[in-house]
């Protein structure tokens, strides 16, 4: 799916363009499945992601079983509002729905044991560390913190909190000292959650020094950024690794203890998606199927879909903006507090969530409503939450918006030079641009060009592409090929502005594309000889 993503990134296609993702038994539906296979979750997130990254492409995924009529599959083309997801068992068509959970203790789950070994992936990061500190309130336990990098030798933390130099540092030895002045024992290690060996020999270590490992919380993770498009397969690798190949080390490594959890950490972005997170959801994703997974092996699988934690974990670490999110985010100390009830709620998976008070329509998205069927209370919490009176929080094209032009004067803009630096101005909400000024060079990024191309696409229609948004990276060279397009699609004829072939060659130049999308951007810009 990436590379056939990567293939239409630059190519011009003529209407819209309609995908169906198959996979077989993904999801626990019916609880008859021969067999559930989490894999297919990270083609779920990436699709998910993909069809806000690519407005153009009508994405959905079909969750079949053996006795799924291929017609069943071909119907789904038919609908252009449905879904993003829906399985079929039994001949069923099945959507799925989304409903409120008490977190009522289940007396088979028995909580931490005095004494108990614990392992913590992610265990230095912040949110492993606020974990840590909740289990040494709730039970004097022995707990294993697992991270990339470890901490230093403990005669060095005095001189460290001293100097005052090392934040990060000084924050994780803190937390670490204040779980065991709660009395618990704990041991920081450095390894690579998804390097089998390496875990193989530590998780022996473990056992060998708390004499058992009762329980794992997965809170490993790599953030993803980017569109889909811009990144490699490399980078794309990373952020699966802790998640998708650490959960699975992880598992089957422990399948011989006698685990009384073992806790993933999602996101709520597998509900919400999120353009320039396709990665960091097609992880997520693995994790919300596997619990279930884990479950039909006899083993105590939770998926936790968590919102935003405040001040630490990547809200710090990257300035995650929580304002779009339906959901507020939680403190510290609340989300601690809420993992020690799920430790004792006994399901597979919990989206811990609470609506904000109020609510805008675009905020809410697509994917809650759209691809879920909400129980009368959410849905009910929904209405009653959206603004009546919203005020526009973009304006149209043809609206008034003071920008001034830095480097051609006014009367000399052309008709189609003074609308795209009206729209860039919007998009990067500045008051005074240059025809000349790189998109990047002005702050834009990803996320920034994905909202740029919808508003071209908008005012212009079908002749933009979003490739042409990284292709033609100044408002000149914009204007230049806006123009050119247009004078197509009225018989005139036109020739491929000098600017377009000599910003290509350029962006060749500074390694900005490669060779191969240099070739395809030419010949579907300008008619090249294939």
């Amino acid at each position: 799916m990436y590379s056939l993503l990567d293939g239409l990134f630059v190519q011009h296609f003529s209407g819209d363009l309609r995908m169906i993702l198959v996979c077989d038994e993904a999801n626990r539906v019916t609880g008859e499945e021969a067999g559930l296979r989490p894999h297919h979750g990270c083609l779920l997130g990436l699709g998910k992601v993909a069809r806000e990254e690519f407005p153009q492409v009508q994405i959905r995924l079909v969750d079949v079983d053996r006795r799924t009529p291929p017609g069943r599959i071909v119907n789904e083309f038919r609908p252009r509002e449905a879904p993003y997801q829906v399985a079929y068992r039994n001949g069923e068509r099945y959507v799925e729905r989304l409903r409120e959970a008490a977190l009522e203790p289940d007396e088979e789950q028995p909580g931490l044991r005095e004494g108990g070994g614990y392992v913590i992936t992610g265990g230095t990061g912040g949110l492993g560390l606020e974990i840590g500190k909740q289990m040494s309130r709730m039970s004097r336990v022995r707990l294993h913190l697992i991270g990339r990098r470890g901490l230093p030798a403990r005669e060095h933390w005095e001189a460290i909190a001293a100097a005052g130099a090392e934040k990060q540092q000084i924050r994780q030895i803190a937390a670490v000292q204040e779980m065991e002045r709660n009395g618990a024992q704990v041991q920081i290690h450095a390894a690579d959650v998804a390097e089998e060996e390496q875990m193989r020999s530590l998780l022996e270590q473990i056992r060998t020094e708390s004499g058992g490992i009762h329980g794992v919380v997965h809170a490993a993770g790599v953030a993803g950024e980017g569109l889909l498009v811009r990144k490699t397969a490399g980078q794309i690798r990373e952020v699966l690794s802790a998640k998708v190949s650490g959960t699975w080390v992880l598992d089957q490594l422990t399948r011989e203890d006698d685990l009384d959890f073992f806790m993933m950490f999602s996101s709520m972005s597998t509900l919400m998606g999120g353009m320039g997170q396709s990665d960091y959801v097609a992880a997520n994703s693995y994790l919300d199927l596997y619990a279930d997974w884990m479950r039909t092996q006899g083993r105590k699988g939770i998926t936790v879909n968590w919102p935003l934690w405040q001040e630490v974990g990547m809200a710090e670490e990257y300035e995650v903006d929580n304002r779009q999110s339906v959901f507020e985010s939680l403190t510290p100390r609340q989300g601690a507090a809420i993992y020690g009830e799920l430790l004792q709620a006994g399901r597979s998976r919990v989206i811990v969530g609470q609506l904000k008070r109020r609510l805008a329509k675009d905020t809410i998205g697509q994917s809650l409503m759209n691809d879920y069927v909400l129980s009368d209370q959410l849905a009910h919490a929904f209405r009653t939450r959206m603004e009546q009176q919203q005020e526009k929080t973009e304006r149209q094209v043809s609206d008034y918006f003071p920008v001034h032009i830095s480097d051609k004067d006014e009367a000399d803009l052309t008709a189609t030079e003074r609308e795209v630096a009206i729209i860039w101005a919007q998009v990067l909400g500045v008051d005074e641009i240059g025809l000349s000024a790189k998109f990047n060079s002005m702050g834009g990024n990803s996320i920034l060009a994905v909202d740029l191309f919808r508003r071209l696409e908008a005012k212009y229609g079908k002749i933009v592409n979003i490739s042409d948004v990284f292709t033609y990276a100044t408002i000149a060279e914009m204007a230049d090929y806006l123009d050119t397009q247009q004078q197509r699609q009225r018989g005139t004829p036109a020739t491929e502005p000098e600017s377009s072939t000599l910003a290509l060659l350029q962006r060749l130049a500074n390694q900005e594309i490669s060779m191969n999308e240099a070739l395809e951007t030419y010949k579907t810009k300008s008619g090249g000889v294939s």
